[in-house]
């Protein structure tokens, strides 16, 4: 199967190509701000809106209806799933057309219905129809797997959530703009004046403590401007006093304010136009508020605009003044300052490519190097913001989503093994509290069977509990062995070493030298199926943990035999082109590039610490496979293709053959081949 015409095969340095490619696609980008209202409609804990109307509206009459509407902008016009849970008669409309009906057995066991949202690129409206009956009112609506963080903005504003309509008798007939446009929509009052703001923001605030505003202020020509009120005046960073003269243009300006009596607060004297100094977009929303402060010198020494700050009331953020209403930090780049474990691999790439360009080319080195600690960075700074975003503003964060709802191995290995490795040369912020949190979930939270083998239970993706699965090798030992080694503990190394046993016992299949995917506990069977990634996964991790294992390790000679069988076996099913299938003993599923890279860089790693015994064979097959991946997958612009997406897990191979198919610059495959392709040069040096 052949992916694009043979005349944009690449010619040249394939990793180059690949990461300039990469970094050009998802350069650093600032973190969207916007306004975020706990009244409104919110995501939970489970990352779905809570649409209970029975509690919004609990005198509506019986059979009277409320509309939601929301859209949602994509960026290419894929579908997206979703997931309806009734409590009682709904309707769901994408773009002014039906879509769903909800049944009567749905409506009587509250039944969760899987929905695909037809979309087109650019905004989607998005209108659900709720009827109140003795047995419900509302329900629950958003992603139908738990931890996506896609999320709703309101119809016409920068914000998230949906409108929500006042009780109606009657249906509509008509769901175009303007009609629905017409409906009661329940809207929040706007800022008050700012003579008493930190007063109706602070109510309990004492005598002497101190509050902050924050403001964008444009003057069109120099003038005098005069702040009554504030304690403390700062223009562009500098302390001035509160009459004083502003040039033309663009200011920061920030108002500290003392409480002294019951109405504390400012007022702006000025020709000038005040605009939010931190939403992303414009909003009526002027200004910014953070408080109290203990004294003046604790408030201006206190308040950042990236990250939570300590006040007398506890860890807060910037408010806004609108009831229960607060900035949100958002990352709308799917792929830069997010943490998951695919960008975890990718990342690794990239990092393996900057070593092996730093001495034959040092200012392509300095690129990736800048590039992984802009995106590190990013991940590590906003740690602490998402565990209070996750506390106080609906449980479902927009940033860090997975380490705020950690309950996997998918959450947290892969991403921070590569943190692990790339701080060993990079200059990263503090990182130690999210390697912390994630040896804490792996180490004494992650679910274990009796013998310490892990496996997926009480996930808030229930599709996956009591199962176990070969990728999680990879989301598990390649952690554990830079652990030992952040830590000097060597028994995190006998764990991953105790790991690969466990998994084996259940998954590999001796007959073929192959491992199943996943193992069904309920069931008590392996599903039998080899999928191609998954058996990656092992032999890749595999490797990771044989070279940090002394020949003098217990655990040493059985993994070596572990390694040699299953190298032979994939050596059995490797294709004629060089490459191995999405089934790998499924000729005729597709030719898959992320488990060619893998096996690849096994192999030559293998060839490379002496643990095979025919090591030219394995060479032999290493380089064919690093061939085909040159030839047959990777364009002259370093687009990737042949990577699987991102599965689920059946017994049928059918599912991986012709449901699971290939994607282009899939994540999943990135990174592991710029690994493959950096072995395979170090095998020629």
């Amino acid at each position: 199967m052949r992916y694009f015409p043979e005349a944009r095969q690449v010619r040249g340095d394939a990793r180059k190509i690949i990461a300039s490619r990469y970094m050009d696609a998802n350069p650093p980008e600032p973190y969207t701000f916007r306004p975020f209202t706990t009244a409104g409609v919110v995501r939970g804990p489970d990352y779905r809106y809570d649409m209970d109307l029975t509690r919004r509206f609990p005198d509506a009459p019986l059979h009277s209806v409320c509309y939601l509407w929301g859209r949602l902008p994509s960026v290419d016009g894929s579908p997206k799933d979703a997931l309806l849970i009734p409590h009682g008669p709904a309707q769901l409309y994408v773009n002014g057309r039906k879509l769903l009906t909800v049944s009567v057995q749905a409506e009587r066991f509250a039944t969760p219905i899987s929905v695909t949202l037809p979309l087109k690129k650019g905004n989607n409206s998005i209108v659900l129809c709720f009827e109140k009956t003795v047995a419900g009112f509302g329900g629950e609506f958003g992603t139908w797997l738990g931890k996506l963080d896609y999320y709703f903005l309101l119809p016409k504003k920068d914000e998230e959530g949906f409108l929500v309509s006042r009780p109606l008798e009657h249906r509509l007939d008509d769901l175009s703009p303007m009609a629905l446009r017409s409906l009661p929509w329940i809207r929040e009052t706007n800022e008050g004046p700012t003579g008493d703001v930190f007063g109706r923001l602070f109510p309990t605030a004492k005598e002497g403590q101190c509050a902050v505003a924050l403001v964008t202020y444009t003057s069109h020509e120099a003038e005098p401007l005069e702040v009554n009120g504030a304690d403390a005046l700062l223009v562009d960073g500098a302390t001035v006093p509160n009459h004083t003269m502003v040039d033309q243009g663009t200011h920061q300006m920030m108002i500290a304010s003392i409480r002294k009596g019951e109405r504390w607060g400012f007022v702006i004297k000025g020709k000038g136009k005040c605009s939010n100094a931190l939403l992303t977009r414009p909003c009526s929303l002027a200004f910014c508020y953070a408080g109290p402060f203990s004294d003046l010198d604790t408030a201006l020494a206190s308040i950042r605009t990236d990250d939570v700050f300590e006040t007398t009331q506890g860890v807060s953020f910037w408010r806004l003044d609108q009831p229960e209403s607060w900035v949100r930090m958002y990352n709308d780049n799917p792929l830069f300052g997010h943490w998951n474990y695919p960008l975890g691999v990718t990342l690794y790439g990239l990092c393996m490519t900057e070593r092996a360009y730093r001495s034959e080319d040092p200012s392509f080195a300095d690129r990736i190097h800048a590039y992984l600690n802009a995106h590190l960075g990013a991940s590590i700074s906003t740690y602490r913001y998402a565990l209070w975003d996750k506390a106080h503003l609906g449980g479902a964060t927009a940033v860090h989503h997975l380490m705020t709802s950690l309950d996997s191995l998918d959450d947290c290995g892969s991403f921070c093994s590569t943190l692990l490795e790339i701080a060993k040369d990079h200059e990263l912020p503090d990182y130690a509290p999210l390697v912390d949190a994630v040896a804490e979930h792996i180490l004494h939270h992650q679910a274990r069977l009796e013998d310490g083998t892990f496996y997926r239970k009480d996930q808030m993706h229930s599709f996956h509990n009591g199962t176990m699965w070969a990728d999680d090798l990879y989301m598990s030992v390649p952690f554990l062995v830079r652990y030992a080694a952040y830590t000097h503990d060597l028994s995190v190394l006998d764990d991953a070493a105790r790991q690969f046993l466990g998994f084996a016992k259940r998954l590999y299949l001796p007959e073929k030298q192959l491992f199943s995917h996943v193992y069904d506990l309920k069931r008590g069977f392996a599903t039998g199926i080899p999928w191609g990634r998954g058996n990656g996964w092992v032999l890749f991790s595999l490797s990771e943990l044989l070279m940090n294992l002394t020949p003098s390790h217990p655990q040493y000679t059985p993994l070596l035999g572990l390694f040699r069988s299953l190298s032979q076996g994939f050596l059995k099913v490797q294709g004629a082109n060089g490459m191995w299938h999405q089934v790998l003993d499924m000729p005729d599923s597709y030719e898959e590039a992320s488990c060619t890279a893998m096996f690849a860089a096994s192999y030559f790693r293998g060839v490379r610490f002496g643990w095979l015994e025919d090591n030219a064979h394995y060479l032999r097959a290493a380089e064919h496979a690093v061939s085909a991946l040159q030839s047959r997958c990777i364009d002259t612009d370093g687009h990737l293709y042949g990577v699987c997406r991102g599965s689920e897990f059946s017994f049928s191979p059918d599912y991986y053959a012709h449901r699971l198919l290939p994607r282009l610059d899939d994540t999943h495959g990135i990174g592991i081949v710029l690994i493959a392709l950096d072995e395979a040069e170090r095998s020629r040096a």
